[in-house]
């Protein structure tokens, strides 16, 4: 497992822009490459984002076919297919009704496979929406990441990229559910491997990566009779475990990390939609139990509270052991990979006890695992496995022995907010380790607080220096080595809880240069930025007014509720900043 992880979330379109630098000398090119590599970006997103219809499609299969009458065939082909029934997830008989369109114009059927593949390929490994802030780079702003990052010979700062949206399940497998797509995370290899960097993937199971497109073919084939129920979550479980296999079996020891299980347990009322419920509750022992049922015998739903997913993504089809399962099959070929349990709110004592609870099932389930020796996977998988080189008994039985693990760590999503104290983050790390004896690492680093706070000169300073004391924490919690590692994930101006609720922001570690806020010349103490305030800038009332949404924020997300009192001079101006929340 490594320990002292020092890492970065990248993004495959930020690693294109770096690779800018690696492969371009002089900066009159540079310039040239990184503009018209946004340019191109935002015309696509552009494009798409306006709802020109079939936009990326049309995209797709101008690229791979430049013969304009095949080229209208090919997008009728998809329409008709698209338009019924979803059936363009049926790969075979989209290559079949493109040959009996298309053999008129000399292709064969292999030709036509090799087509349908391209334009499958095409749509995932084409970027048509850019992530956030992407587009209002600048050169200098790709340089100044560039340079924050590695020194003059190319050594880097950190020791691990966390590729964000890249590696995980949407990002590599098109919407057949069969075809991989390793475009990107090739790029993005190649990239980590030229600056002697390890590289983790987030994730391989996440609620809300879930193929929808593909399951919605699936439902409709389970209306028509055409599979049951079971056989349905049995090839969305193959779907999965073929990717793990792809991914762990092509990149091997490059990847020396992974979010084997994401965000397991339900937080209600923030980023996820409101109609989002579970007929489950769980009791003392952590088994499920039905709630009430109406007069006609139905679950009454409610929303969850903080409860394992059943009504969501992939935990609507596969249960904990099913993705157990899986993890075996990745731990087979990812045998040194550090695996982690990620989730965020740790600071929040009942969403912590829920994950906490969850990651012991999970451990009873490794020991279980253990005793019998491994688990048996279907012929499927069995022949898959076997196709890659991977050894397993005839019976289909895959070996996992007592040095094994399902889990290694856990991932601490540090998505904080600025009222958050220092002391709650060390308390939340003491807990997990003691409760469930595995290691803690911080993933996902970003502190946020309110933007509106600019127009009081002092109070942004007081938020300022708050984040930077949770900041420090961490810094201080990985030198006591409570911690093994922490990852930045917000970069810039991009921030995790901005996208959420739009107006909280400022959350990275490093300023819009590139720099580490915690090199920058601090205040000490809240004291010393109250003294500051001569001119009594700091008013009760723009006080008042500028945390109306901000408490709404943290009622809506669960932030732990606290009262803390803000000093302003003259001394007799001290107010209340933070009620306890309702």
């Amino acid at each position: 497992m490594a320990e002292n992880v020092k890492g970065i979330t990248l993004n495959q379109q930020l690693v294109d822009l770096l690779s800018i630098i690696d492969d371009v000398e002089s900066i009159e090119e540079q310039d040239i490459c990184i503009n018209d590599y946004i340019s191109k970006l935002a015309e696509r997103a552009n494009g798409y984002s306006n709802g020109r219809e079939g936009f990326a499609l049309k995209y797709v299969i101008s690229s791979v076919c430049k013969n304009i009458d095949v080229a209208e065939v090919i997008m009728q082909v998809y329409g008709e297919k698209n338009n019924t029934n979803r059936d363009i997830c049926n790969s075979s008989n989209v290559a079949s009704a493109l040959y009996e369109k298309l053999q008129n114009y000399g292709m064969t059927k292999e030709d036509c496979e090799k087509l349908n593949t391209s334009i499958l390929k095409g749509l995932k490994e084409t970027d048509f929406s850019a992530k956030p802030g992407i587009l209002e780079m600048k050169p200098e702003d790709v340089r100044n990441l560039y340079n924050h990052m590695f020194d003059k010979d190319g050594k880097s700062e950190y020791n691990r990229i966390t590729m964000d949206t890249c590696g995980r399940y949407s990002d590599f497998v098109a919407i057949d559910g069969k075809t991989f797509c390793s475009g990107n995370i090739d790029r993005m290899m190649k990239f980590a491997r030229k600056h002697d960097i390890n590289t983790k993937i987030n994730t391989f199971m996440m609620y809300s990566d879930f193929p929808n497109i593909y399951n919605d073919y699936l439902s409709k084939k389970i209306e028509n009779g055409e599979i049951t129920e079971n056989e349905c979550k049995e090839e969305l479980k193959d779907s999965l475990m073929k990717y793990v296999i792809e991914i762990g079996s092509k990149y091997g020891d490059k990847i020396s990390a992974v979010d084997i299980f994401n965000e397991l347990i339900y937080n209600p009322g923030t980023a996820e939609k409101k109609d989002i419920f579970t007929e489950y509750e769980l009791d003392e022992n952590g088994e499920k139990i039905q709630i009430d049922e109406d007069k006609e015998g139905h679950p009454i739903y409610k929303e969850a509270g903080f409860v394992e997913r059943s009504q969501t993504g992939w935990q609507k089809y596969l249960d904990l052991d099913d993705l157990c399962e899986m993890a075996v099959v990745a731990r087979t070929v990812l045998p040194n990979a550090t695996f982690t349990y990620n989730d965020w709110n740790w600071v929040i004592p009942e969403k912590r006890q829920a994950m906490i609870d969850i990651v012991n099932r999970i451990q009873q389930k490794q020991e279980e695992i253990r005793k019998n020796g491994g688990i048996k996977v279907n012929d499927e998988i069995k022949k898959t496995l076997l196709e890659k080189g991977i050894s397993i008994d005839e019976n289909g039985f895959l070996k996992f022995n007592e040095n094994q693990t399902i889990i290694d760590n856990i991932g601490l999503e540090a998505h904080l907010c600025t009222e958050t104290e220092p002391e709650q983050l060390e308390e939340t790390v003491d807990d997990i380790t003691k409760q469930t004896g595995l290691s803690c690492e911080v993933t996902e680093e970003d502190v946020a607080y309110e933007k509106n706070v600019e127009g009081n000169k002092n109070l942004a300073k007081i938020m300022q220096e708050k984040q930077k004391r949770l900041f420090s924490k961490i810094e201080e919690l990985v030198a006591k080595g409570k911690l093994i590692g922490s990852t930045i994930w917000s970069l810039g101006k991009s921030s995790f809880t901005d996208k959420m609720y739009r107006y909280i922001t400022h959350a990275s570690v490093l300023d819009e240069n590139y720099n580490s806020k915690l090199n920058e010349k601090q205040k000490t103490t809240l004291e010393e930025i109250d003294n500051d305030n001569q001119q009594g800038v700091f008013k009760p009332d723009a006080l008042e007014t500028s945390f109306t949404n901000l408490e709404e924020n943290r009622r809506l997300s669960g932030f732990q509720k606290q009262t803390q009192v803000v000093k302003t001079l003259p001394e007799e101006k001290t107010v209340q900043v933070n009620k306890e929340l309702d």
